[in-house]
């Protein structure tokens, strides 16, 4: 019976224990909450990131300006509101309890000072996690909900993505501060860590300005590479394009791993051959036979077309130029005819051809959709009619014409010629070489060469091309170590050296190699333009790694100037250390 006295008189102890420190917590807590600053500091950060997110839901057609503008409210949210907030929090639980009495109050129970310490430290983390879910939470469901109703659905995805790693993110970034401000705030007044505070703030919104003006000015520098010269942000993003392309951060990752993968293995002479419009017939003939075995673009097709009323065409006819048979003609009253007899065993499919299930013309056809929303694809072809005719190959036994009917063929012309042709003389008004009264024959050959498949195919195919062709010169030609390399060296030795005591820069740029990014592609229009910095914000820094050299050549293995691993070990590290120093100054404090 004394033995169950005894267990029953421990376990009130021990629930009235547990109900007394839930009762320090919450007294903790209502001394936090009732504070006019705080909650004004939780209404501005509900206002900031819950506005913004709702205007980039709206607003923005752009996700890389998306990406962009994100990163201004997180400037403001994290390195001015938090920072703020743990401060007013800290000093309302641990700072101002020796002005107001409250310690005297709370020590004058049986507790020891650990376990007070303990759980106001727990009153904190509880109010900072009140803190992100009201500041991040709420757009975040807010997020979800429009995304449930399919409301702008790709904004939504993003900036779902990019809350919940900012959440992620500051729950390590207020570990920090939290035992940074405790350690500052256990020794110091609470009005001079205010001013340390408020300082910081003001330095953590510029962080990231070396980094833009360092890298501003390197990366226009011209480097030559044996015969051709790069800008260092150029190669830069020839280095990093096969990584970023392994850990599919390229958009229509398997079209372009296999373009990538396929002209590697091709000579840099036969690249360049190729860039010009000037590969032979069996580099040709090679390259159509990879685009129809592994992606299956082209199919065969035979086509029989007839020019009635022919007032002028170029090239001969057995022997005598077409155009003075069809003189001859007109001089007798007569009207010329030719047929065209066009045969190939490549010729590229057209959109409605082009198989879903297929991942490569999928991603083809997605390729083209987009393409659709920011070009208008006459003048698309007609800026690229002079790239893509090394993608066309005709059978020589069944591509002929015949004048009048006649019984003779004649095997050596180029329907790609009488397109573009007849193409400028519709678009751009200029003179045509070919003229037939025929407007049947004239819409059967734009049709069959207006193909926007080819077209965008051809366009992503040059820039894979110009990426490969540079990154083999890049790596292969010696590079020229003139002033312009100097200049570099010494602005990349100058970052390194600040980026190991730029603190604010460290913890601004785990935050950028933790964000999401979108997927990069290349610019319509413009081959090989590929920018891995359009995404980024001035106010930021980012992970960048110098250019090196080994026997006389950039180097393809590069090693980023700061690495994420190691900055969250030491600085989580540190933190801990902090803690235990606020711990044992606080508790050995004589408060009487």
């Amino acid at each position: 019976m004394k033995t169950n006295l005894n267990s029953n008189h421990a376990a009130l102890n021990y629930s009235h224990k547990k109900s007394s420190c839930w009762s320090i917590i919450l007294f903790a807590l209502f001394k936090i909450w009732k504070s006019m600053a705080i909650l004004l500091l939780t209404g501005l950060a509900l206002v900031l990131m819950g506005g913004l997110n709702l205007y980039l839901i709206l607003t923005t057609n752009d996700l890389n300006k998306l990406i962009i503008n994100f990163q201004y409210g997180v400037l403001i949210f994290t390195n001015l509101l938090v920072l703020l907030f743990i401060l007013f929090i800290a000093i309302k639980i641990f700072a101002r309890e020796f002005q107001d009495g409250t310690y005297l109050l709370l020590i004058s129970k049986p507790y020891h000072k650990s376990t007070l310490f303990l759980l106001k430290l727990i009153a904190l983390w509880i109010s900072i996690l009140l803190f992100l879910i009201i500041g991040l939470g709420i757009p975040l469901i807010m997020n979800l909900i429009f995304t449930a109703f399919s409301f702008n659905p790709v904004n939504c995805n993003l900036l779902t993505t990019m809350l919940i790693k900012l959440i992620i993110y500051l729950l390590v970034f207020s570990f920090l501060a939290s035992c940074g401000i405790l350690f500052a705030i256990s020794f110091l007044h609470f009005q001079v860590v205010l001013l340390i505070v408020i300082i910081f703030c003001s330095l953590f919104l510029i962080g990231g300005i070396p980094y833009t003006l360092i890298f501003a000015m390197s990366d226009n520098i011209s480097l030559k590479c044996g015969d051709n010269k790069y800008h260092v942000s150029d190669i830069k993003t020839t280095l990093l394009f096969p990584q970023m392309l392994k850990n599919n951060l390229i958009s229509y990752p398997h079209l372009t791993t296999a373009l990538y993968d396929f002209y590697a293995k091709k000579t840099i002479n036969q690249l360049t051959q190729i860039l010009v419009n000037q590969d032979d017939e069996s580099l040709r003939l090679n390259r159509l036979m990879f685009i129809n075995d592994q992606l299956g673009l082209t199919a065969e097709k035979h086509l029989k077309l007839t020019a009635h009323n022919v007032s002028a065409w170029k090239g001969t006819y057995n022997g005598t130029e077409i155009n003075s048979i069809i003189n001859t003609d007109l001089g007798a009253g007569t009207t010329t005819t030719i047929t065209l007899n066009i045969s190939s065993q490549y010729f590229f499919k057209s959109y409605d051809d082009l198989n879903d299930h297929n991942v490569y013309q999928h991603e083809l056809k997605t390729l083209v959709d987009n393409y659709q929303k920011i070009v208008d694809w006459n003048t698309f072809y007609n800026l690229k009619l002079s790239t893509t005719s090394s993608l066309y190959a005709f059978d020589p036994n069944n591509n002929w014409l015949a004048v009048d009917q006649n019984s003779y063929h004649e095997q050596h012309y180029d329907p790609v010629d009488i397109f573009q042709n007849l193409f400028l003389a519709n678009f751009v008004g200029q003179k045509s070489n070919y003229v037939a009264n025929d407007s049947q024959f004239s819409l059967a050959i734009m049709k069959l060469f207006e193909n926007n498949v080819f077209y965008v195919f051809k366009e992503l195919e040059d820039n894979v091309i110009k990426k490969v062709l540079d990154y083999k010169i890049i790596t292969t030609e010696l590079l020229t170590v003139d002033g312009n390399w100097q200049h570099y060296v010494k602005l990349m030795h100058l970052y390194r050296e600040l980026s190991i005591i730029n603190v604010l820069e460290h913890w601004n740029q785990l935050w950028t190699m933790f964000l999401p990014v979108n997927k990069y592609w290349f610019a319509p229009l413009s081959n090989s333009v590929i920018d891995f910095t359009n995404q980024h914000n001035y106010l930021m820094s980012y992970q960048d790694f110098p250019l090196k050299i080994v026997n006389g050549k950039i180097t393809s293995h590069y090693q980023f100037f700061l690495n994420a691993k190691p900055i969250i070990i030491s600085y989580l590290t540190f933190s801990a250390v902090l803690l235990f120093l606020s711990y044992f100054i606080i508790i050995k404090r004589n408060i009487l």
